[in-house]
Parts: C-alpha cells; sequence; structure tokens
C-alpha cells in the first residue's frame, strides 16, 4: 500500500563531536551501492501484478539544516520527517536529514519504509554505514564482508516458510 505512513520506520540518532558531511555522503552512496534493497522500488509489471525492481544505481541525498539558534524547531520537524509517506513505484524508499544544534552536535533523522527494512537490517544497515564513515574520515580502505545473502534473497526464504505450513 503506496502512500501510508503507518509502514514508516523512523529513528534518530544524536552525534556529538566533529562530524565530516562528506564522509557521510560517500557512506550513503557506498550502502545503497552494497544492499540492493535501497535501490528497490515496486511497480506493476506488463501483466499488473506489483513486482519487486532492483535499480542499477539510486539518486540520494542526505539533507542538511543548520538548526544552531532555532533547536526549537527540531520537534515539529522530526515529526515532518517521519510522516511523510514514501511511493513504492518511485524510491528511494528511505530519507535521511541531518540536523546542526551546535558547532559540535548533530541530530540524524532517518525513516525507511518498512516494504524494505524491519527492526534487524535497520541495525545491518546502521553498523555498516558507521564502518564505511569511520573508515571515509580516516581516509582508509572499505573492508565490508561480502554479503552472504540479499533481503530479496531473504524474503523468497520466508515465502517459502509460509507457503509450506499453508500446504501442510
Amino acid at each position: 500500500e503506496t502512500g501510508n505512513i503507518a509502514y514508516n520506520i523512523p529513528g534518530a540518532y544524536v552525534f556529538e563531536g566533529q562530524l565530516d558531511r562528506q564522509a557521510l555522503e560517500l557512506s550513503f552512496s557506498s550502502l545503497i551501492d552494497r544492499h540492493e534493497i535501497l535501490r528497490t522500488v515496486f511497480r506493476e509489471d506488463e501483466h499488473g501484478e506489483v513486482r519487486q525492481f532492483i535499480l542499477p544505481s539510486m539518486d540520494f541525498r542526505v539533507y542538511y539544516l543548520d538548526l544552531r539558534g532555532n533547536k526549537d524547531h527540531l520537534p515539529f520537524l522530526l515529526k515532518q520527517d517521519h510522516s511523510v509517506s514514501f511511493y513504492l513505484e518511485n524510491g528511494p524508499l528511505m530519507r535521511a536529514t541531518l540536523y546542526q544544534l551546535q558547532d559540535n552536535k548533530w541530530v540524524f533523522s532517518f525513516v525507511m519504509h518498512h516494504i524494505i527494512s524491519d527492526g534487524w537490517s535497520i541495525g545491518v544497515l546502521i553498523s555498516d554505514l558507521l564502518h564505511v564513515y569511520n573508515s571515509a574520515v580516516k581516509q582508509e580502505d572499505i573492508t565490508l564482508p561480502s554479503l552472504r545473502i540479499q533481503y530479496k534473497d531473504y524474503a523468497h526464504w520466508q515465502q517459502q516458510q509460509l507457503s509450506g505450513k499453508i500446504q501442510e
């Protein structure tokens, strides 16, 4: 169901210290290249059935807003971030905004559509993002282990498990 905020999975983190916005953008690009679910949209095929389509690339940016001196706006802005719906056929099915509260204090807000993530997978994505970010800041090679499976592989296995139980 497109356009329904009930499927939004929001989150926010507070960062303190120096933040390299360029490294954060690079980290997201790397994450999107690594996890095909982040490049996924859902459209009707030629038979009118909704199917998953993995795009070769995804135009994504982390929005930035300087709230130094206007911190009182943050709760409203977070609520607004988290309550905008996604359109499954267009993508991306995630958003991220970085709010600067002080010279060395930031709030990172994100929201993802549940069709591409769950609580466990968000933990994996955040872990990968932080690893890539720290490597980029230190100007080290990005070394993440190869993914054994993609999210679609897990979803396919889950559907097989459900089909088997229904047939029994």
